[in-house]
């Protein structure tokens, strides 16, 4: 689920301030790494990526539909041959762009072309740089990474920090947030570890308990008032009880009184494309049962609008039975309910059938 960009508020003196709906984008699998934590399982192997004309199609038909910001990540963004073309027009539409890239291959003559139509660049640290070389699987991967920002930083380029938080990593966060505050970032995305892709076998030992949770909570509040707006600290993890009181958080919506228009609108702030080409909302890999079509498909007249009427209610099932299970499992009080939506889609076998 790594992204950039938030459809809330950000403190103006980041520089990160604005409204957004995203187009998350995953052109390819391919990667120069084989992190462990990687939820999708990206690697060296992979050759293929999306077609360029189609997605750029899909991108311009998603603009008229409101959607204004797409975020690349991958795989690593900057292997897909064709990225200079996507940031480029979508840059022409108006839109804000942003990249997630380990930051290693920055220093390349496609890079700089590509940053001339990237507005922000998220670059994936995993702690101090023993530890980061060892989740990258690869010695000097650190030094990289920071030559890579070294690069931003002289172009004036704005960027972040995003960091996977394990039950090792989580006790790194100050030297992290210092780290950032130090680089000249703005941001500093925490996401924890999820059971998925290569992670679910290579990171069995690293997935965070509800004692853990609640300690990175605390400390991500402690980091929020110790650099205020100097640092935007963005924390994947919720309580159980802010969640029972803002239960839109969850459900995005009330399905008995909420127009067509509203539903769509909240709804889908959020929709990704995957390697396939496959479009689908909130998540990645959420359920194929959840699919709103492809940008392969002849025509997308009418996709968004056809996926509500059609899977409209069975969407709604799938929030309300994760809002649900999250108010009432009293056993789990720190919550990625993100995450427990994608887990939920994938496990309700009857989704279909109520």
């Amino acid at each position: 689920m790594n992204s950039l960009g938030s459809d809330h508020e950000i403190c103006e003196a980041t520089g990160i301030s604005g409204s957004f709906r995203t187009i998350q984008i995953h052109p390819t699998l391919r990667c120069n790494l084989l992190c462990k934590h990687c939820y999708s399982s990206s690697s060296p192997v992979f050759k293929t990526g999306l077609e360029s004309e189609r997605l750029l199609r899909f991108i311009q038909y998603a603009e008229r539909k409101g959607f204004n910001a797409i975020s690349l990540s991958g795989g690593e963004p900057l292997m897909y041959r064709e990225l200079d073309k996507v940031v480029q027009f979508a840059k022409s539409l108006g839109m804000r762009t942003g990249m997630v890239s380990n930051g290693m291959l920055l220093g390349s003559e496609f890079a700089g072309k590509v940053l001339e139509s990237v507005d922000i660049v998220a670059i994936s640290i995993d702690g101090e740089p023993e530890w980061h070389d060892y989740m990258r699987g690869q010695k000097g991967a650190f030094q990289h990474t920071l030559r890579g920002i070294e690069i931003l930083r002289n172009l004036h380029k704005p960027f972040g920090f995003i960091h996977t938080i394990t039950s090792k990593s989580w006790e790194s966060l100050i030297w992290l947030a210092d780290f950032a505050v130090s680089q000249g970032a703005r941001l500093l995305h925490l996401h924890p570890v999820e059971n998925s892709g290569r992670a679910s076998t290579e990171m069995s030992d690293y997935m965070l308990n509800d004692t853990i949770r609640y300690k990175i909570f605390i400390l991500t509040e402690y980091l929020r008032n110790k650099y205020s707006c100097r640092l935007e600290i963005q924390l994947d993890l919720s309580h159980r009880d802010y969640i029972k009181e803002n239960p839109e958080v969850v459900r995005f919506y009330n399905p008995d009184n909420s127009s067509l228009a509203d539903r769509l609108e909240k709804s889908m702030n959020n929709i990704v494309v995957d390697e396939k080409g496959d479009i689908y909302p909130i998540s990645y890999g959420i359920s194929s049962k959840f699919r709103i079509g492809s940008i392969y498909q002849r025509s997308f007249e009418g996709m968004f609008e056809r996926f509500l009427e059609e899977k409209g209610r069975y969407l709604d099932t799938l929030l309300s039975r994760t809002y649900d299970m999250i108010v009432h499992d009293e056993s789990v009080d720190m919550v990625s309910w993100g995450e427990m939506i994608v887990e939920q889609s994938l496990q309700s076998s009857d989704l279909m059938t109520v």
